[in-house]
């Protein structure tokens, strides 16, 4: 499967150290020879280090979300890509 996702809003929480990221995600696959789309949402909770910015916990919910015109043109531009 291929597994595309890209935050749709980042928030940055009052002590600077902590962020919080939301967005859709798709995953594309094939079933009896025809492609397949799932829609989700994902959240990540981002902590800042040393070594920069880290996730710290991460988590998606495969809802069947039936994703809106926005959400599929985000995906569209510079998605975060694991194949």
């Amino acid at each position: 499967p291929r597994i595309e996702w890209r935050p749709e809003s980042v928030v940055l929480l009052p002590d600077g150290d902590h962020a919080v990221s939301r967005g859709p995600y798709r995953v594309r696959s094939m079933r009896d020879g025809q492609p397949v789309e799932r829609w989700g949402e994902f959240m990540s909770i981002w902590q800042r280090g040393e070594q920069g910015w880290q996730v710290i916990y991460d988590v998606a919910a495969r809802n069947d979300l039936v994703p809106s015109d926005a959400q599929r043109a985000l995906l569209g531009k510079g998605a975060c890509i694991v194949e």
